[in-house]
This record gives structure tokens, sequence and C-alpha cells, in this order.
């Protein structure tokens, strides 16, 4: 079923003033070794006021290092907090849902690491808090970590793209690697849901055009050590006439790079390269070339900032964008032939 289009049409309030006051929930490694360190470059900006775990010790630790102004286990005293503008999400998957909703009620603007739900039942919670609240003049800003659609990559890939007369041919290859199936990442959706979502919202960003049909085939892993979940090949039909194929896979060699990414349009083609470098055959791209991966975590926040500081600027991701980004790895995640 398609996601009812969501226009928030009034001016947003801002943050009520220019640095952003945010909380911290979970400390895990990914927010520690990614999103605190990219925070602090941009103090001028955002500044740490609350860290909440379960486990106090490690919020305690946190809120040391980063200065805050007091630390938590209580997700509540975040939720009251009045001189907070921002809570970021950084808990394990089956947590985001119901984190998300009970922070957007509250007033809190949200930034929250994929997946954004887990289930049909979270993800139809959310989409009905602005369905009800999109008229009011200050609905508060959802922003799902899909951070490659602001990667400097994507952001020179589109420039090309964006005056296409053809529609998109894209083929994408996520080489993610084994994961035990006792992992708690095969649980809540499994990795599709996960971190395949990253893939769909990449695309979508390029397309920029709603999907029309979504067809998927897993492989048959019976008696084996891999799980179906997360070797799945993904077709997605957009409405622009694009198409675009997704190739998720366990089985491959850890020598293979990660990601690869190939965009053919009006006898053109670009490949992108692990979010290392880009190359363009029959037009000229700016070529970047990383010894490490730069998928955009930190252009993603400047974006998250703007957002929440200028009441004329749209949502990073547009809500329609997000919901149905959620809906078809959901789909996805629950086909079994």
């Amino acid at each position: 079923e398609k996601v009812t289009s969501i226009q928030l049409t009034k001016k947003r309030a801002v943050v009520k003033t220019e640095i952003v006051q945010y909380a911290l929930v979970g400390a895990g490694s990914f927010a520690l070794g990614m999103h605190m360190p990219n925070l602090s470059k941009l103090n001028s900006k955002f500044r740490l006021r609350a860290v909440m775990s379960r486990k106090g010790h490690s919020a305690k630790v946190v809120g040391e290092q980063y200065k805050a102004d007091y630390v938590t286990t209580s997700y509540e005293d975040l939720l009251n907090d009045n001189d907070l503008d921002l809570v970021i999400i950084c808990t394990r998957h089956d947590s985001h849902g119901d984190l998300v909703l009970r922070a957007l009620q509250a007033g809190k603007h949200v930034f929250v690491e994929k997946p954004l739900a887990v289930n049909q039942s979270e993800l139809d919670a959310i989409r009905l808090f602005y369905q009800k609240n999109h008229d009011q003049t200050s609905p508060p800003v959802l922003m799902v970590g899909f951070n490659r659609r602001f990667s400097k990559f994507a952001e020179e890939i589109r420039k090309h793209t964006r005056n296409r007369t053809s529609p998109l041919f894209i083929r994408y290859r996520m080489n993610a690697g084994f994961i035990p199936l006792d992992s708690w990442h095969h649980e809540h959706g499994g990795r599709i849901v996960g971190e395949g979502c990253h893939i769909v919202d990449f695309i979508s960003s390029l397309t920029d055009s709603r999907v029309k049909s979504v067809n998927a085939q897993k492989l048959n892993t019976r008696d084996s050590k891999y799980s179906r979940q997360d070797n799945v090949s993904i077709l997605m039909n957009y409405e622009d006439g694009s198409v675009a194929s997704i190739d998720y896979i366990a089985t491959g060699s850890k020598s293979l790079e990660k990601e690869f990414c190939e965009v053919h349009f009006d006898g053109k083609s670009i490949v992108l390269e692990d979010y290392k470098s880009l190359k363009g055959f029959g037009l000229k791209v700016k070529e970047f070339n990383y010894k490490s991966s730069r998928k955009g975590q930190y252009e993603e926040m400047l974006a998250l900032y703007d957002c929440l500081t200028d009441s004329e600027k749209t949502f990073p991701i547009s809500l329609d964008s997000i919901f149905e980004t959620t809906q078809i790895t959901l789909e996805v995640a629950k086909l079994e032939e």
C-alpha cells in the first residue's frame, strides 16, 4: 500500500538558539566512533546536553568525555527537558520505533539511526502522527540516518543526472559480509531492514521519483550457515521509468570491496566504488580518491542543522521518501519466495 503523501506547508518553528542542544540516546560503538567525533567538530552548531543509556556507567563515561550537562538512564528525563531540542537515537534496532514516536509526541526533533521501524505497526504509528499533526505550525523534524544520499559522491552524481533526458538504470551491490545466524542483526526484520534501507534511500535520492513496484528473490540457503534474508536480489521500478537492481550479499569474499554502484543514462555511465572513488564514462565527473569510505555521516549532520535553524528549509529527507524506503524494506523482509 502506498504511503499517503504528507505535505508540511507551514513554516516550522526553529530551535531556540543558534546552537542545537541535543541528547545522545544509546552510547554504542557506532555513536561513539562516528557521530560523536563528527558532532564535536561541529561544536559551533551542536552542543551535547545529555547522554542516556540503559547502563549508567557508559552514559557517565561519554558524558564526562564530551562535557554533557547531565547523564541519565531514564528516557523521560530527556522528554521532559524543556531546554533539549534534538534527540539522537543510536540504540538497538528494535527500540527505534517506540523511542522515535515518544520523542515526536513530546515535541522533540529526532535523528534516528536506521532503521526507522522494524515492523508495520511502528511505521504506521509514526506516519499517523504526522498525518494528524502535519498542519500544525511547528511539526518536529524527523530524520533517519540514511547518510549515503548526503555524501559528496551522491551530490556529484546528482549534478549530472538531474537534467537527464532518459530514466536511470542503476545497479548496486552491497557485499555485506557474513554474520553468524545467532547474531541480533538477523532479528527484527534482519539486515535488509537494518542496512539494506541505505541502498534504497540512496537510489531514490538519485531518481527523485516514487517507487512503482518492487520484486525480490532470495538465495536458497537451506542446510547452510548463510541466511536467505541477507542474500537477496531486489528489483525496483520507478514512476519516472527508472529501474534499479540491488544485490545484497553475505556469501561474498571479504577481500571484495563492500559497495559498488553503476548509474547509466543518456549514453553515459558513472561508477562509484565503495565511497572512495568516482569515475565517469562519456562525461567528466569530479574523481574523488579517498583511502577510506566517505559515506556522508558528517554532511548529514550539516543538513540536519540547516533544517533545524532555518524555518524555510524542508526536511533533509522528505517524509514520503523516509516512509517509502522503510515500507519497501519491510515488504522485502517478509517475502519468503
